[in-house]
């Protein structure tokens, strides 16, 4: 894959994001997710960095934390309009 494409690079980091979390590996696929947020801001893809971020909500959902869960949303929200 090229370096240069990173609309496929966020979308293979998103995927590989999901399989850690499904893998319990939690701290990686946060990590990942973070990244993928962050490259969907560089190509002005706001739908990836939506995606991104409500599986981190459902992360920290799961993890308990639902005041940053909510926090999260909120953000998705944001750059989701």
């Amino acid at each position: 894959m090229p370096e240069s494409d990173l609309f496929l690079r966020s979308i293979a980091a998103w995927i590989l994001s999901i399989v850690r979390l499904f893998n319990g590996k939690l701290q990686d696929g946060k990590q990942g997710l973070d990244q993928v947020v962050r490259m969907s801001h560089e190509i002005g893809n706001p739908l990836i960095a939506v995606v991104a971020l409500s599986n981190q909500a459902k992360l920290q959902m799961r993890q308990g934390r639902l005041q940053l869960a909510q926090k999260t949303l909120e953000q998705a929200t944001t750059i989701g309009n």
